[in-house]
């Protein structure tokens, strides 16, 4: 409840895009802060849109109950890890490897555009952005001119 009491105080429209993590949160609550944020597409980042103990976060499942709240669902999995990458580099070493192997701007610019009328959401799993590759996403995106928020 903190997180949407903040929300619902800031000005929102200060930020063009934003980032979001499902852990530790329901669907509902999920759906919750990308409608109070006005997110009209949420971009899932994850290479593998699956998640076995999370089922309602899986791609069929997430995209329907967006669906259900008018918000498009779109995946990206060029701007995930491979899981073997994930699986044998610590988190500093990872987020290095990510933005050196991954051209995170040309992937989302051949993807979407940036530039209209609404904002997207970058999702992925973790609710810290720190402990995620979608800061890598945030920095990229704000060294480009963008301002980003972290839901």
């Amino acid at each position: 409840r903190k997180i949407i009491w903040n929300l619902n105080r800031i000005d929102l429209d200060n930020y063009d895009h934003f980032t979001v993590g499902y852990s530790n949160r329901s669907i509902d609550q999920l759906i919750e802060v990308l409608t109070i944020a006005n997110v009209k597409t949420l971009v899932d980042v994850r290479m593998n849109p699956v998640s076995r103990f999370r089922p309602e976060f899986s791609k069929s499942n997430l995209r329907s109950s967006l669906s259900s709240a008018n918000i498009d669902y779109k995946h990206i999995p060029e701007l995930g890890i491979p899981s073997d990458t994930r699986n044998t580099k610590r988190s500093s070493n990872l987020f290095s490897w990510y933005e050196e192997n991954v051209d995170i701007l040309k992937i989302i610019q051949d993807q979407i555009d940036l530039n209209s009328q609404h904002s997207f959401a970058f999702l992925c799993v973790e609710l810290d952005p720190d402990s995620c590759h979608r800061h890598c996403i945030s920095q990229t995106l704000e060294k480009s001119g963008y301002k980003i928020l972290d839901l």
